[in-house]
């Protein structure tokens, strides 16, 4: 019986995918082919920070860290470095773009691939065109870099499902050296990895991360010294960006009740900060916060490891725990959901799904984020429509994390 029906479903993947492949193929080239021109002709680039870093270290041979301060870890670092030699910020941002696109074409493969792999979906193809239509809608792909450590997350997760323990912590130590967010994931991959006692020792795994781990940091603090503490002292001292969860509480008491509220200026389109009497009891809070969003999913992740350690639920605890992280932390612009969307794709709206409810939660934060740029300007300036867009867009990813705890617990 149990051949009978893995046979039924690979016949019904083979038909589903005669229609589904050309769909995702086409509509990839044809978004990305947008997401290009949008970079290239219309001007909206990557960030000019970027290439300020790339430039310093592949033109003018500076160190990073040691030589100017840096605010991203070392592998993005890296990866500025690689088109640095570009004559100006246009070529530059071309050549970036055109790397992004590769990352984003290797990351839909490999979401087609762990969706087939863990069986989550009847068909590869149909996942890899939910990730391909929700990385259009955030529009950032090609000038942002986060698709990088969102693949490297996924590739992490699906590894450790696989047993293959010593790729997946490299690839969750990559992860984390590209952005910092996916070591929440860590006590996961312990506890995963406890539950399901595989043959090989515990610790190999962590072992591999942290030697990978080793090899980037040792030589840069080596060189830069008390300098590198700089990144970490960066994030930690940032203000309440407009974006965030908590200026949100802000902006809602200032339409509200009227707080006084004063939004940081500046000529370029990147994000404000917030400023208002709430901002040092929320600035406060904001630790309390992620530590108390990441108790709730380690405890929820013991409750049902403990009970059964599926691949599922594995998925599930690490997109909670990633949301976790965002809507606790002190900026949240709508390129962090590329951390999310490629284990989104492989896990929730699936026919017949059992996470119906958080699939419509990730829907509406990622199309109600593709709104936030139009709305970018009356935002800066407080307007009630764009205020509400904004705490939409939160609220969204709040009931996401709620809805992959209740999904994680149930039977």
């Amino acid at each position: 019986m149990a051949l009978t029906a893995r046979g039924a479903r690979r016949a019904f993947s083979r038909r589903s995918a005669s229609l589904w492949r050309p769909a995702t193929l086409l509509f990839w080239a044809l978004s990305r082919l947008v997401l290009l021109l949008n970079v290239i002709v219309l001007g909206h680039k990557c960030d000019q920070v970027f290439w300020t870093y790339g430039h310093d270290i592949a033109a003018l041979h500076l160190m990073p860290y040691r030589d100017f301060g840096v605010e991203y870890p070392p592998l993005a670092v890296a990866l500025f470095a690689i088109p640095g030699g570009a004559r100006d910020w246009p070529h530059y941002a071309g050549w970036f773009a055109l790397m992004m696109l590769a990352v984003d074409l290797l990351t839909l493969a490999f979401v087609r691939y762990a969706a087939e792999t863990l069986d989550l979906w009847a068909d590869g193809w149909r996942t890899a065109f939910s990730y391909a239509v929700l990385v259009f809608a955030t529009t950032a792909v090609l000038n942002k870099y986060d698709v990088a450590p969102g693949l490297l997350t996924l590739a992490a997760v699906v590894a450790l499902i696989r047993g293959w323990d010593r790729a997946a912590w490299v690839a969750l130590a990559a992860a984390v050296l590209f952005k910092g967010y996916a070591v929440v994931l860590a006590p996961l991959f312990l506890l995963y990895r406890y539950r399901v006692r595989r043959l090989m020792p515990w610790w190999h795994g962590p072992l591999a991360g942290a030697l990978t781990t080793a090899v980037v940091l040792l030589p840069i603090i080596a060189a830069a010294g008390p300098a590198f503490a700089r990144t970490l002292l960066f994030h930690a001292n940032r203000g309440l960006e407009i974006e965030s969860v908590y200026a949100s509480v802000v902006l809602v008491a200032h339409n509200v009740a009227h707080l006084s509220v004063w939004v940081t200026a500046g000529k370029a389109v990147t994000s404000r900060d917030v400023y208002s009497a709430l901002n040092g009891p929320l600035e406060t809070a904001a630790p309390v916060a992620l530590v108390g969003c990441l108790a709730i999913t380690y405890a929820a992740a013991w409750a049902r490891l403990r009970r059964e350690a599926t691949p599922e639920a594995l998925v599930l605890l690490s997109m909670a725990a990633i949301t976790a992280f965002t809507i606790t932390f002190k900026a949240l612009p709508s390129h962090y959901l590329l951390w999310l969307i490629p284990l989104a794709a492989v896990a929730l709206g699936r026919p017949a799904s059992r996470t119906t409810r958080a699939a419509v939660a990730v829907l509406c934060a990622v199309a109600l984020g593709a709104v936030v740029p139009v709305v970018w300007l009356p935002l800066r300036h407080v307007d009630p429509v764009a205020v509400t867009i904004m705490v939409g867009r939160n609220l969204a990813l709040i009931a996401v994390f709620l809805l992959l705890i209740r999904r994680s617990l149930a039977n």
